[in-house]
């Protein structure tokens, strides 16, 4: 049998039934709920034959994105929000895709529609849309429509009123239904109520909470018209996050298992806060002017694990006293004097000294210390000085929890090293220091380090060498530095030395300050060197190369600290 005749008998034995569309049809919903991602895959799977094109039919995840579903339809992504004959034709497709729907024995599950400014046609094809799949059983509605000054904002129907199933509603830039206020809400299912860019009148937010009984998280993203947030008696209420750009007078909560607050407060004043049936309260999250009576608001809150305020006002005194608190993030003008924490149990004091009006995400790493105790200080550019020094010294050894010190350091004022050595007291003891300081001449970095030494005096020491071109000289102050801290108290003090290249995953171990020097100068690859202090033994040098992460200008070195056992000799 020749190749010829053997591909014809191939062809002549091909299965041609579509087995996929005789599966379950939930199997086959399943199979596209993981297509959610690809509408170009979702609409593709439609048309591969009649059947399927009959199965997506009944699949009760419909997405109306407009400029998704266009750029399958013509195959490109550049087109206008305005451009008659494309909004023509996706309102066609949504016309008869919901009409197909509909047709079908099916409750609806899911129903999202993002499109740009709508027209009166466009207006009349998205409520004849929402009426028809809320009569579904809907139970999630994501609606986001890109506001045009020009144009009215879409009111929602009145119908919206009546979604008993619904669980999640998203609504942004939108009108709420105009009977919100008259009719009986009967979102009794309803889970997460999201808002953004949205008129909301007084009232309605205390309104819409009394109504949904099993309500667990509420968000207000730059809504406008009301200046309360008001939600009385909701006991399952777990989540509140609001965020303003008109002023918000009062909040007034009475959730007793809320657990995560966030208010972003763009305005010079902020608002009254009252939280006191709060106390199962875990996450608190503030941006805008001081609080009035903080001590006070926060003595609420006595499982409090992780506080984050960022103060756009000047902050005279700070005072957090709490023993549940584990993470402290403050951002604020507020000087280390005026800083007094009195919380055993902090595991990590995140401290930015600019006055940050950005906007910036709460514990945006996620992992803590593993040390109890570790501050990170990431202070204004031009307030380090001899003063600034002396002010770290004294918040250190008034609060007395820290065991590590991650200091990032930018441009710096003058450092009087004499007057700080003339001030005569030890220094606090700390487990571990990471520096990093840039841009920085090497002429500048004795300065600086002596500070740094003389405010405390660490087992180990990390030096970020990312921005020094004279590594080896760098190297070399750090160490004599060290060991004439070290003579004071403990002359016997020797050196070791362990390189480790992360790029390559292994260590070199040195028992020589000059190998270690010569490796510097044959590898100018970026790197950290850590030393570490055994007493009557020796000090152990760890040179990490690795990547410099860049977030908000500071510099947050990849450094793996271990014991290593020295080597013999």
């Amino acid at each position: 049998m020749n190749l010829t005749e053997s591909s014809k008998k191939m062809e002549s034995t091909i299965d041609t039934v579509d087995r996929i569309s005789l599966l379950p049809e939930f199997i086959v919903h399943r199979i596209l709920s993981d297509l959610l991602d690809s509408p170009e895959a979702l609409v593709r799977m439609s048309v591969l034959s009649k059947d399927w094109f009959a199965l997506t039919a009944s699949f009760p995840i419909l997405n109306f994105h407009k400029k998704n579903i266009l750029s399958v339809l013509f195959g490109r992504k550049d087109f206008e929000w305005d451009d008659d004959y494309m909004r023509d034709t996706f309102l066609k497709y949504v016309a008869y895709t919901t009409s197909r729907f509909c047709k079908q024995n099916v409750s609806a599950h899911t129903l999202t529609i993002f499109t740009g400014p709508v027209v009166p046609a466009e207006v009349e094809i998205i409520e004849d849309c929402l009426e028809s799949v809320l009569k579904k059983g809907l139970r999630a509605l994501e609606i986001r429509i890109k506001y045009d000054q020009n144009m009215p904002m879409l009111r929602l129907p009145n119908t919206l009123l009546s979604a008993y199933a619904l669980t999640s509603l998203t609504i942004d830039q939108c009108k709420l239904p105009s009977s919100l206020m008259v009719d009986v809400v009967k979102f009794k299912s309803l889970k997460l109520l999201s808002l953004s860019f949205i008129p909301i009148d007084e009232g309605v937010i205390e309104y819409l909470t009394t109504s949904c009984p099993l309500l667990e998280e509420i968000y207000l993203g730059y809504c406008y018209g009301f200046t309360t947030f008001c939600v009385y008696r909701h006991h399952t209420l777990r989540k509140v996050q609001i965020f303003c750009k008109s002023r918000l007078e009062r909040i007034d909560i009475e959730a007793p298992n809320l657990r995560y607050f966030h208010l972003r407060n763009n305005k010079d004043e902020a608002p009254s806060m009252n939280m006191a049936s709060c106390n199962k309260l875990t996450t608190f999250c503030y941006q805008g002017s001081s609080l009035k009576s903080f001590s006070d608001l926060l003595s609420n809150f006595p499982i409090i694990e992780n506080l984050s305020l960022g103060l756009t006002s000047p902050c005279n005194h700070m005072k957090v006293s709490n023993h549940s608190l584990r993470r402290f993030e403050l951002r604020s003008n507020c000087d280390l004097e005026e800083i007094d924490i009195n919380t055993p149990n902090l595991l990590l004091f995140e401290y930015y000294g600019k006055l940050d009006r950005f906007i910036y995400i709460p514990f945006h790493r996620k992992e803590l210390s593993k040390s109890k105790g570790c501050m990170k200080c990431y202070p204004d550019d031009e307030s380090v000085d001899t003063l600034w020094f002396q002010k770290l010294r004294r918040f250190l050894d008034r609060s007395n929890i820290f065991k590590v010190l991650k200091l990032i350091l930018e441009k710096m004022g003058s450092i009087d090293v004499e007057e700080l050595k003339g001030i005569k007291s030890p220094p606090y003891v700390l487990e571990h220091v990471e520096l990093a300081v840039y841009p920085i001449r090497l002429s500048s970095f004795p300065p600086i380090l002596d500070a740094v030494l003389w405010c405390c005096r660490p087992h180990s020491l990390t030096l970020n060498l990312s921005m020094y071109a004279d590594k080896y000289h760098v190297v070399q102050i750090t160490y004599e530095a060290l060991l004439q801290q070290e003579d004071e108290g403990h002359p016997n003090t020797r050196i070791q030395f362990v390189l480790s290249y992360f790029c390559e995953g292994k260590q070199r171990f040195f028992s020589d300050l000059t190998l270690v020097l010569k490796a510097l100068s044959i590898d100018q690859s970026i790197c950290g060197i850590t030393f570490k202090k055994e007493k009557g033994a020796v000090f152990t040098f760890y040179i990490s190369y690795f990547y410099i992460h860049v977030y908000n200008t500071s510099i947050h070195p990849h450094v793996n600290i271990r014991t290593v056992v020295p080597e013999a000799g």
